[in-house]
């Protein structure tokens, strides 16, 4: 968590530059002055805070309840990829200028979705959420539309949806178009595949994730390029 709100600090720094006019002399510069570079004067960007909207986009279906081999414990797919996404939310909740909401699909029935995290709630407050386990196919289609909903709503500039899946949608080619309705609309929209290469058909940005225990690590690297571009 601490990493991931530093990168956005340092990302977010001032960086320097000089002119040949200007109120403050940087001393280190004078020496270039005897070979006709007179940018001494040193200038200084504002520094540009996070405004950033997420939706982590959860794969609840019966697939993602294979056991899967984790060092030192006994885990499912489903499992590891709602700790991930706890993890990050209680991350990018920290950092000023964001807000991240988490979705599960199916809910109930196969076409249900249910917000476990709603944006600006306290993810401490929804951390009983993301333990509750669901069941059935991928009806992706209908969970995009969903997020797209949500995060066209909030005032971040920077909107993206982060899907966790282990298979194909119910229905690839409307998935396929409601994804690209997203980037039209200025949302980015990115994939990670759970022990399965469909994502890479499916996702214009997109990673596969084969070792359950780099989930983590790779989410929140994610989400690290997405703050600081």
């Amino acid at each position: 968590r601490a990493k991931l709100a530093g990168l956005v600090q340092s990302s977010q720094m001032s960086r320097p530059w000089y002119k040949t006019s200007g109120q403050r002399i940087s001393g280190s510069k004078l020496a270039g002055t005897r070979t006709g570079d007179f940018r001494v004067f040193r200038q200084s960007a504002k520094k540009v805070a996070p405004n950033a909207a997420f939706q982590i986009l959860i794969d609840d279906s019966g697939s993602m309840y294979a056991d899967v081999s984790i060092p030192g414990r006994n885990a499912t797919r489903a499992d590891i990829a709602k700790e991930s996404a706890l993890a990050l939310s209680m991350a990018l909740e920290q950092i000023n200028g964001v807000t991240v909401g988490a979705t599960v699909f199916p809910a109930s029935g196969e076409s249900a979705v249910w917000d476990v995290l709603k944006h600006k709630h306290s993810v401490r407050h929804s951390v009983s959420n993301f333990g509750a386990s669901s069941c059935g196919g991928t009806p992706m289609t209908g969970a995009l539309w969903h997020c797209a909903r949500t995060l066209l709503a909030q005032k971040g500039e920077n909107k993206v949806i982060i899907v966790m899946t282990d298979g194909e949608p119910d229905c690839f080619p409307s998935s396929r178009s409601i994804i690209e309705k997203c980037e039209m609309s200025g949302i980015r929209v990115i994939g990670i595949g759970i022990q399965h290469t469909g994502v890479q058909r499916l996702f214009r940005e997109s990673v596969v994730i084969n070792d359950l225990s780099d989930l983590r690590h790779e989410l929140f690297n994610l989400a690290r390029k997405s703050l600081v571009v």
